[in-house]
């Protein structure tokens, strides 16, 4: 055998021994990573494959051969981030607030019309009687009811131009009807405390042409006569009526 021959039958002993892996048939890379970062590798003339559990794959890089990006399994993800994969969020709160609040008020106060009532015979003393009659302004209930008698204890000249004029006891002094203590409110006396009016004065007069037209029950207040109330005056029975309406009262 000449020595070209054995040169070629080297080359081919070798040739089937596989020579050199670089671009040869094969060269795989794995890379697996598990809630990590998993890069398949660098294949040159094969495959790269990456796998990534709850992370992030990166399936490396492929020259002449194939790339496989990889897969993601994210399972549950709560405010994070997934690449190349599936993310799944669930989020759960539960939330319990409790309050305790105590307020006090008081409302503005129930408002009453005050009306004194009254009849008396003057014949030729005085001697009569008085209801001081308190309705409540709304419901029209009677709230309060004070009942007591007048009687003269000596007659008053000094009323202007008046028939007649007499200063007066309170005496018999009752508390018929109190509601919610309206009495006290207004006027400070109830039915255990009622007897206080007993033995106060009060000093009536009357007029039956006061400023030239009208009937009216004259008052002194312990300084001056004045106007009270209109009046009706029964010249031959010598009874004198009167409704005097004192305004509006709280209670």
């Amino acid at each position: 055998m000449t020595s070209r021959t054995l040169f070629f039958a080297a080359a081919l002993a070798l040739v089937a021994c596989g020579g050199d892996k670089d671009g040869g048939d094969s060269a795989e890379t794995t890379g697996t990573a598990t809630g990590g970062t998993a890069t398949g590798g660098t294949a040159t003339g094969g495959t790269a494959t990456g796998t990534a559990t709850g992370g992030t794959a990166t399936g490396g890089t492929a020259t002449g051969g194939t790339a496989t990006g990889g897969t993601a399994t994210g399972g549950t993800a709560t405010g994070g981030t997934a690449t190349g994969g599936t993310a799944t969020g669930t989020g759960t709160g539960t939330g319990t607030g409790t309050g305790t609040g105590t307020g006090t008020g008081t409302g503005a106060a129930n408002t009453a019309l005050l009306t004194r009532v009254g009849v008396a015979t003057v014949d030729p003393a005085y001697a009569g009687s008085e209801s001081l009659e308190l309705v409540d302004d709304s419901s029209g209930e009677m709230v309060c009811q004070i009942t007591l008698d007048l009687t003269a204890t000596g007659p008053r000249d000094d009323c202007p131009d008046c028939m007649w004029g007499f200063d007066l006891e309170i005496s018999n002094t009752m508390v018929v009807t109190d509601v919610d203590g309206a009495c006290m409110t207004v006027h400070g006396i109830d039915a255990d405390t009622a007897s206080s009016w007993d033995g106060m004065s009060r000093t009536y007069g009357y007029n039956d042409d006061y400023v030239g037209h009208a009937q009216i029950l004259m008052f002194f207040d312990g300084v001056a006569w004045g106007p009270g109330t209109y009046a009706v005056w029964d010249d031959e029975m010598r009874t004198i009526d009167y409704e005097w309406v004192e305004g509006f009262y709280d209670y």
